[in-house]
């Protein structure tokens, strides 16, 4: 009988150890990738149905791809037109925040996202947009929400 007691405790050993792991495994895969997805901050008012947008993407350790897709609405002659802003690069993640720093012929880039819930991130721009070859009053500055999972363009 105290055979089959230990055999029995041995399993259960096993087991649990095995479940845990299991679990420990998922969750730091689960914590990389949680921040993936397409973020978007919608413009108010006449310009409601435009976006400025984020991509970001795991790109292992501490290391995120962020794409910036932004623009400037505004009105000429009575016509919507836009001011437009691309870049994008490896950001490095402390926590829950990324640091992107991009020096290119341009200038030295340099925009902080701050991922505060599940599915919101507040950027801030320390630099003006030109040093991002953005367009004029181009910013990436505001609190963007994440349209949807994954990274895969339209």
């Amino acid at each position: 009988m105290k055979i089959k007691n230990s055999i029995v405790a041995f399993a259960l050993l096993i087991l649990t150890t095995t479940f845990a792991s299991t679990i420990s495994a998922q969750t730091k895969r689960t914590a990389s990738n949680n921040y993936d997805g397409v973020y978007k901050l919608y413009f108010k008012g006449r310009f409601k149905n435009f976006a400025n947008e984020i991509v970001v993407k795991s790109r292992g350790k501490n290391k995120l791809f962020v794409g910036f897709d932004l623009i400037h609405p505004y009105i000429v002659g009575g016509e919507e037109t836009v001011n437009m802003g691309e870049t994008g690069g490896e950001a490095i993640l402390k926590g829950n925040t990324a640091y992107f720093d991009n020096t290119d012929q341009f200038g030295n880039c340099k925009i902080t996202l701050k991922f505060v819930k599940p599915d919101t991130l507040v950027v801030t721009q320390e630099t003006d947009g030109y040093s991002c070859a953005f367009g004029n009053n181009v910013t990436a500055r505001g609190t963007y929400k994440k349209s949807r999972a994954g990274t895969k363009p339209r």
